[in-house]
């Protein structure tokens, strides 16, 4: 159905959603049914040499390495809580990956959109009670480096030589040692252990939007919420097809 606006602009009504909706799946519930595609590509990455496409296995295994990597660091909070990892990242399979792996692994995510200002970014990490920070690059890190000393573990996904500045400095690690971790003691039944203590109402992420006076405000989504609404968005399209005919084009932040 296509209304008018008050511009003369063209506004879409999405059709009535159709289908059964699911809402008692996780978020990692939701990488096994696509693994029934198991070769099939599920994230393309731009790289020097072109697109590399990552198959539903090849990304469920790196999740799970991953996982388990940051389950052996043995994370605490102070108060109880699940500990939570900030994701300041650029928008690539990195980001996917650590997603998906803090999910698997029980953690809470805290998307960061990393074109904030420094001064919004440290709220965010102190307000949200940080136990893991993710960043891209050394030299992101670097530029407020002093203001996340109470972050437990630090994660840069940068593959480079640690800098001089970071060499000594124990609670830095790159995506590349966690990962080494968690394949060093892999095994599916310590991945079943992890994914089946998680439960569809336990919180999944907190994401931070400004309120009507422009105050960030953390808004915490359940697995349950979050996965709801996929199974809502792919009821609505009724001639989507699973597997090699579709490919899905994001200009949007990962984080958005």
């Amino acid at each position: 159905m296509v209304d008018r606006c008050p511009f003369s602009c063209s506004l879409y009504v999405a059709p009535a959603t159709k289908g059964s909706i699911q809402l008692h799946h996780t978020i990692p519930d939701l990488l096994d049914m696509g693994c029934a595609y198991g070769h099939t590509p599920s994230l393309h990455q731009w790289t020097s040499q072109g697109w590399q496409a990552y198959t539903y296995e090849e990304f469920r295994t790196a999740a799970e390495e991953l996982a388990l990597g940051l389950h052996s660091e043995r994370l605490t909070s102070d108060d109880g809580k699940i500990p939570r990892i900030g994701l300041l990242l650029n928008s690539d399979i990195h980001w996917a990956l650590l997603d998906m792996g803090s999910a698997i692994a029980g953690l809470v995510t805290v998307p960061i959109d990393k074109g904030q200002p420094m001064d919004t970014i440290s709220w965010i990490v102190a307000d949200a009670d940080l136990t893991v920070l993710a960043v891209s690059t050394w030299s992101t890190l670097k530029r407020f480096y002093s203001r996340v000393q109470h972050v437990e573990l630090i994660i840069v996904v940068e593959g480079t030589p640690a800098p001089d500045w970071a060499i000594s400095q124990s609670r830095l690690k790159t995506l590349s040692d966690i990962r080494h971790q968690g394949r060093h003691i892999y095994s599916s039944e310590t991945v079943r252990a992890l994914t089946h203590q998680i439960h569809p109402d336990a919180v999944a992420t907190i994401v931070y939007n400004p309120d009507a006076a422009g105050q960030l405000k953390g808004v915490m989504l359940t697995h349950r919420n979050v996965t709801g609404n996929i199974w809502a968005a792919f009821s609505s399209m009724t001639g989507l097809t699973p597997g090699t005919p579709e490919v899905a084009l994001s200009f949007l932040p990962l984080n958005h």
